[in-house]
């Protein structure tokens, strides 16, 4: 499951000042990224969570790379509100609900941003990445003004940089977790090159087959059928002979 940020955001530039003479936000880069990794996915069954103030589902778990495509081109619209991450990660989850474990499990994560998460909150999420048995991919999007995930700030200063107590979280989870930090558009593509190149579980599914066409034998019955009904209507006597 994409669970792509749509905040506002989104539309400003890359913490790389080279990023910026290009023009590309890193909404746009996110974008055709996500595009290319659509398209090549092959067999996997994908599905997209948008998320801003509220979570948005843009498509379904399955096998429709058309649907999520057409998901992402929507996305040039812009971004807009706040960063709901907590809500978004859980709707991305609750697609998983009921499913059976046919394939590796992957929520991938694309934001720029982090949230403050009350302790109900981080146990809820928690529990729902244990239930679902599902990885998280985090491709962090890293503003001009956006604090670094490899350097860990000060005590006093840590409520200033909810990107790094996500990140936190994120690796208090017990699950299989990653984070890719992204400070230019290359840096986006080689992220989704390495998790593109990650060996999943085989993927079992069902798919309804091709109907036969068993049209011909019923008509053959029929024809067989008028037949012999001719066959008899020839054997009727009409009239009886006088005696």
């Amino acid at each position: 499951m994409v669970v792509l940020d749509r905040s506002a955001s989104m539309n400003d530039s890359f913490a790389d000042t080279r990023a910026k003479s290009d023009g590309e936000s890193k909404m746009a880069a996110a974008r055709r990224v996500l595009q290319s990794f659509v398209a090549q996915s092959r067999e996997d069954l994908l599905g997209m969570v948008t998320f801003s103030t509220s979570p948005i589902l843009v498509a379904p778990l399955g096998g429709d790379r058309e649907a999520v495509l057409a998901a992402l081109k929507a996305t040039e619209a812009g971004g807009m509100g706040f960063t709901a991450v907590a809500r978004g990660l859980g709707m991305a989850l609750d697609y998983f609900e009921g499913r059976p474990v046919s394939g590796a499990r992957a929520i991938l994560l694309v934001s720029d941003g982090g949230a403050h998460l009350d302790i109900k909150t981080q146990d809820l999420l928690r529990e729902m990445f244990h239930r679902q048995g599902a990885s998280l991919y985090w491709v962090y999007l890293r503003s001009a003004n956006g604090a670094s995930l490899k350097d860990a700030p000060e005590d006093e200063n840590r409520d200033a940089y909810p990107e790094y107590q996500l990140h936190e979280y994120f690796q208090s989870l017990g699950v299989n977790y990653h984070v890719y930090e992204a400070e230019s558009p290359k840096a986006v593509e080689e992220a989704l090159a390495d998790i593109a190149q990650l060996k999943n579980q085989p993927v079992k599914y069902f798919e309804s087959a091709a109907r036969q066409d068993l049209s011909w034998m019923f008509y053959l019955l029929a024809l067989l059928c008028a037949a012999a009904l001719f066959a008899l209507h020839l054997t009727e006597v009409k009239k009886w002979r006088a005696a």
